[in-house]
């Protein structure tokens, strides 16, 4: 965290506006307040620096005021809102998924692109397992320059 991020969690973002400029003491229910970091954790914290990132969220996250919140009545309701947000989240997620097994499926049949690869890792691991042998049998009768060579062709 940064050192203005610190000062604003612990002062507020208004730190350094005269008396008479101040904004109002913020409330668990203003609309700037995010709900769902007051009930638990705000959903735009989650998978940063992915695909599924949903950016920076916009809103005020602020303990201070989640206590407030946690003597309120309006605690169900804010629980049943993230509920249903995170709900629609998952439901976004799972049909990207869908569709990307979808276009998956299209650019490579099923059965055919498993048995191609197969059949080339069979013979690339059997092709390993020889070059191995060979240079340790190479090491085994002193012939330590070939059989360094031949664990360099393994590399390449």
């Amino acid at each position: 965290m940064d050192a203005r991020a610190l000062l604003d969690e612990l002062m507020g973002k208004d730190r350094d506006l005269p008396l008479d400029q101040k904004k109002r003491k913020l409330r668990f229910d203003d609309p700037e307040v995010c709900r769902y970091h007051l009930v638990a954790f705000c959903p735009n914290d989650l998978f940063p620096n992915t695909r599924s990132d949903l950016g920076p969220c916009p809103r005020v996250h602020d303990d201070a005021l989640r206590e407030e919140f946690l003597g309120s009545t309006k605690v169900a309701q804010f629980e049943a809102e993230l509920l249903a947000y995170l709900e629609r989240l998952i439901a976004d997620l799972e049909r990207k998924i869908k569709r990307c097994h979808e276009r998956l499926d299209k650019e490579l049949p099923a059965g055919q692109g498993a048995a191609v690869h197969g059949e080339r890792i069979s013979a690339i691991a059997a092709e390993v397992q020889a070059l191995l042998r060979q240079a340790e049998q190479e090491g085994e009768q002193g012939l330590v320059d070939r059989a360094q060579a031949t664990m360099g062709k393994l590399d390449a």
